[in-house]
C-alpha cells in the first residue's frame, strides 16, 4: 500500500480515479476539467461538461458530492443540481437507491474503485439521463424530482 500524504498529492490522485474512470465520457464529447481548492476557497471542483453536466466536489474535510445537472437551466444552483444519488433512482423506476453504498471517497487507494462505481452507474443509465437532462426535458427532471421524493426517503430507511 502506497502512503499518500493529504493535500495537493491526494487531491492529483483523486482528479487522475475520476479522469480515467469517466474516460467514457471524454470519448461521447465531454469536456474535463477541474480547480484545485487553493484557487477555490478550499473546495476541489472536477467537471465534465457535455450534454449535461457533471460536478464533482470535495471539501476541505474531504466531503464529497457529486451532481449533475441540465445545462441552460435558468434556476438557482441548489435547485438545477442534481445529487446523483437521486438521479439514479429516476432513472432507474425508483427501484435503485444507491446512497447507501455509493463511496464516500476516504482512502485514496479505494479512489479509483469508487471511481469506477460511479461511472459504472452513470454509464448504466447514460440513455435515460441523458435524456432528462435536455432542456426541453428538464421540467420532466423536476416534476419528477417532487414526486418521488417521499419514496427516495423511504427506501433509504
Amino acid at each position: 500500500m502506497i502512503k499518500i500524504s493529504r493535500g495537493k498529492e491526494d487531491n492529483r490522485c483523486f482528479i487522475y480515479a475520476f479522469q480515467k474512470s469517466f474516460v467514457s465520457l471524454t470519448e461521447k464529447g465531454f469536456s474535463f476539467s477541474y480547480t484545485l481548492p487553493e484557487n477555490n476557497e478550499g473546495m476541489l471542483l472536477i467537471q465534465f461538461v457535455g450534454p449535461f453536466q457533471i460536478e464533482i466536489e470535495r471539501d476541505k474535510w474531504l466531503v464529497t458530492a457529486i451532481y449533475l445537472f441540465p445545462l441552460n437551466v435558468n434556476k438557482p444552483p441548489s435547485i438545477k443540481r442534481v445529487g446523483i444519488e437521486r438521479l439514479i433512482f429516476i432513472t432507474s423506476q425508483c427501484k435503485e437507491n444507491i446512497s447507501g453504498i455509493m463511496p464516500r471517497f476516504w482512502y485514496p487507494d479505494m479512489y479509483l474503485n469508487d471511481a469506477e462505481f460511479v461511472s459504472d452507474k452513470i454509464a448504466e443509465y447514460y440513455e435515460q439521463i441523458e435524456w432528462l437532462m435536455r432542456n426541453e426535458n428538464s421540467s420532466i427532471l423536476y416534476d419528477m424530482l417532487k414526486k418521488t421524493g417521499k419514496d427516495f426517503m423511504r427506501t433509504i430507511m
